[in-house]
């Protein structure tokens, strides 16, 4: 598989975009993410639990705790507008501040987080 002459030799990283505003924005998400990451440890630590919700096709949840906290991740996965339920097994605060989100709305009820997210969108919030 490696047989062919130009493997490897294709090392070039285009940082023509780096300083672009989309660029630059790039780098600042990333660093909320590394920091955000940092300052909670149950995200790298803590145990994984699968939550049930209303778009299985679209919609990626589960939730990390631990010692450290509780926290929720709600992804859309998809390349389309998509509103769904993320379900839980307890109630949780209806006053819930997100750690990070982009392109998110959320309101809770009940045992029930209910999300509109634009494309890509996601949430990451403690309980």
């Amino acid at each position: 598989i490696y047989g062919n002459r130009n493997f490897g030799k294709n090392l070039f990283i285009h940082w023509h975009n780096a300083l672009t505003d989309k660029g630059q924005d790039r780098l600042e998400f990333f660093r909320e993410i590394v920091q955000l990451r940092h300052g909670n440890s149950v995200l790298c630590n803590g145990t994984v639990e699968w939550l049930e919700n209303d778009q299985p096709d679209a919609i990626v949840s589960f939730r990390r705790y631990g010692y450290e906290g509780d926290m929720v991740i709600i992804i859309n996965a998809s390349d389309k507008l998509i509103s769904g339920t993320v379900c839980l097994d307890e109630r949780i605060s209806p006053f819930l501040e997100p750690e990070l989100a982009r392109g998110c709305d959320f309101c809770v009820k009940d045992k029930n987080i209910k999300v509109d997210m634009l494309p890509y969108g996601f949430i990451v919030t403690s309980l």
